[in-house]
């Protein structure tokens, strides 16, 4: 008959075993470098994400919300998977339980100093902007609580596998999307459809007789062919033009290829439009031009307020149309090689309203191809917003663009 063993008799022999244990210091740099290299990864795992997610190919672009959510995230899942890693083994990491409030200080100091490198580095290539202050607090304050709450919940390795997991998911959706094949998608505002606010401000800007005649041929054809000019940038300048610098040249582009295609007695009427427009619009600033009112302010504030975006765009267009250029010219600064002139082929439309959006793209992608410009697929949708009028590189991942907009112009 087995004698039972007393629970001293247990003690003693559980005691005499000896525990192997691990330097808080040894520990600490573990931690540092696991943080950095998860960071690392998580960083570009989840920026992708939020490429692919947002539908941006430029990622200064994408929502400001998403981009900060998302980096909130890698902080999180970076911390997980390092404190999962350092824990999760039973046997070959033990701290001494009188250690590990040590050990908590020495990996918030860690945390700590590398949120100061972030901010520091925020700082000095956005400047001190207010919502990415608060951001960061708030970062260091979920950390900090999450690495205590952590060390106290006795993590398992199955965390660090879930992050893993995690981490290829992204990665293989990342894949599927820089595999696809580009393209851009120009959103047209629509006339009528916006709040009582914007309709009143549509009204003020281009004349309340005709203010939807003015509306259509101004957004859905000038406009139009400025927009096709940021794709041909996009897609054939090796350089990176600062925005204030592309939107200038785009709208050479539009004035150029319209004089080009014999549409001079069209653009006076642009001219009689914007001028109109610039003067109904109140300039932000006093005592700065609306270029270095915008290369000043680009994307703070509320620079692409109506008002304000709306003073620097009219009076780029009024100036750019005192000043024509040779298509030949302003394709070559877009970065387009082998041009081949074409002839002055004039497009003539029977009116400008949204039907006619798409046989605009189609005719002038088509006609710009011949030029020589390459130019990936062009996908058009309306917004109710009669304001938001822009183009936006994206990807065609498994067909989707197919399935949401109708497609301008093809391969």
């Amino acid at each position: 008959m087995l004698k039972r063993k007393t629970f001293h008799e247990r003690n003693k022999n559980e005691s005499a075993t000896p525990k192997k244990t691990v330097t808080v210091a040894r520990q600490t740099i573990l931690f540092t470098i696991l943080f950095v290299v998860f960071l690392a990864i998580g960083g570009i795992a989840v920026t992708n994400f939020a490429i692919l997610i947002t539908g941006f190919t430029e990622l200064d672009k994408a929502p400001t919300g998403i981009i900060l959510g998302l980096n909130l995230l890698t902080y999180i899942v970076a911390l997980y998977m390092s404190l999962s890693l350092l824990f999760g083994a039973k046997a070959k990491r033990v701290i001494l339980k009188g250690h590990v409030p040590k050990l908590v200080r020495n990996i918030s100091l860690v945390f700590v100093v590398t949120m100061i490198l972030f901010i520091g580095i925020n700082i000095l290539t956005f400047g001190l902007v207010l919502t990415y202050v608060v951001f960061d607090l708030v970062i260091l304050t979920i950390g900090l609580f999450a690495i205590r709450k952590i060390f106290v919940a006795q993590l398992k390795i199955r965390a660090l596998y879930m992050g893993i997991c995690i981490m290829l998911l992204i990665s293989i959706g990342t894949i599927f999307f820089f595999v696809s094949e580009r393209a851009s998608v120009i959103t047209t505002g629509r006339f009528g459809y916006g709040t009582e606010e914007y309709n009143q401000l549509t009204n003020q800007l281009f004349g309340s007789e005709n203010a939807e005649e003015r509306f259509h041929i101004y957004f859905n054809w000038f406009n139009v062919i400025h927009e096709i000019g940021h794709a041909i940038v996009r897609a054939n300048s090796t350089e990176s033009l600062h925005p204030v610098d592309e939107e200038l040249l785009v709208n050479e582009f539009a004035v150029a290829f319209l004089t080009h295609h014999g549409e001079q007695e069209k653009l006076e009427l642009i001219e009689d439009i914007v001028s109109y427009a610039r003067k109904q619009v109140n300039p932000p600033v006093e005592n700065m031009t609306h270029i270095e009112y915008a290369r000043a302010n680009w994307g703070r504030g509320d620079f692409f307020s109506f008002n304000n975006y709306g003073w620097f765009q009219f009076n780029v267009v009024y100036y750019a149309l005192q000043e024509a250029r040779s298509l030949e010219e302003i394709l070559s600064e877009m970065g387009v090689e082998n041009i081949t002139t074409q002839p002055e082929v004039r497009f003539i439309y029977d009116s400008f309203g949204e039907d006619m959006v798409e046989k605009i793209i189609y005719d002038s992608v088509y006609i710009l191809r011949e030029w020589g410009a390459i130019i990936p697929p062009i996908y058009h949708r309306f917004s109710e917003n009669p304001a938001t009028h822009n183009l936006l590189p994206t990807r065609n991942v498994f067909g989707m663009l197919d399935r949401f907009h109708s497609l301008a112009i093809g391969n």
